[in-house]
């Protein structure tokens, strides 16, 4: 046989190997389903939105020497949080020491069912101190059963919330804080319920300030609303 007739063959040899390797490939995949596109990493961005969206309040306490005008609880609508208290208390003029807490639930309706979180925070823009410039360390809990500032039951020491928490001291302002909430929305995307977050004061009657914050749903402008961004992963199939 020549040498180029054995070229021929090897060539026919190799065609004819590819032609059943292709065949073999398109009998297995009959029948099997088309791959899932891959997941998306995305980014949400939740705001209150001047109380149309969402829930904000703040609960506070205030400890009367003499006047019958300092409520035992109140509610209003901004987030506020820590303690004012006075240490030369006149029964004329303040009720001696004022203890805040302040809560704020985002709905996070866009979040689908089985994502998987890849980072949340909460960011809170801090507009004024009362009555001075000072800090207070202030506790993120998440809360632990339903509440309604309108209710005649949210009232002092106000809903329940889980420790520990995510703890920050408060100084500067007006400024961003930021904390990290992944492990608290991982809980909510795997269904358990979102009752939104609780601001303590880790010393509360010990402090000297009560911080306020976005928004309070009359002054402040909405480019300083308090939000929570969430970054996650939808599996394939399950958006």
């Amino acid at each position: 046989m020549s040498r180029k007739w054995g070229f021929k063959i090897l060539a026919a040899s190799i065609a004819l190997m590819a032609a059943l390797a292709m065949g073999l490939a398109l009998f297995a995949g009959v029948g099997t389903a088309v791959a899932a596109p891959p997941s998306e990493m995305t980014t949400i961005v939740d705001d209150v939105a001047y109380c149309g969206h969402g829930k904000v309040a703040t609960l506070g306490t205030a400890e009367n020497y003499v006047l019958d005008d300092c409520h035992a609880s109140f509610t209003l609508p901004l987030l506020a949080f820590g303690d004012f208290v006075d240490p030369n208390p006149d029964p004329l003029k303040n009720c001696g020491r004022e203890r805040w807490r302040g809560y704020l639930q985002f709905p996070l309706e866009e979040l689908p069912s089985h994502s998987r979180i890849v980072d949340a925070e909460l960011q809170v823009f801090i507009q004024y101190p009362y009555p001075a410039p000072g800090s207070v360390t202030i506790g993120l809990h998440r809360v632990t059963e339903d509440w309604d500032p309108g209710s005649a039951s949210f009232v002092w020491p106000g809903p329940a919330y889980r420790s520990p928490a995510k703890w920050q001291t408060v100084a500067d302002f007006p400024d961003w804080y930021t904390w990290d909430v992944k492990q608290i929305v991982k809980a909510w995307a795997r269904g358990e319920p979102n009752y939104g977050f609780a601001f303590v004061a880790k010393k509360e009657g010990r402090n000297s300030n009560v911080f306020a914050a976005c928004p309070d749903c009359v002054s402040f402008p909405p480019q300083n609303e308090a939000r929570l961004i969430v970054t996650y992963v939808t599996p394939p199939g399950r958006r």
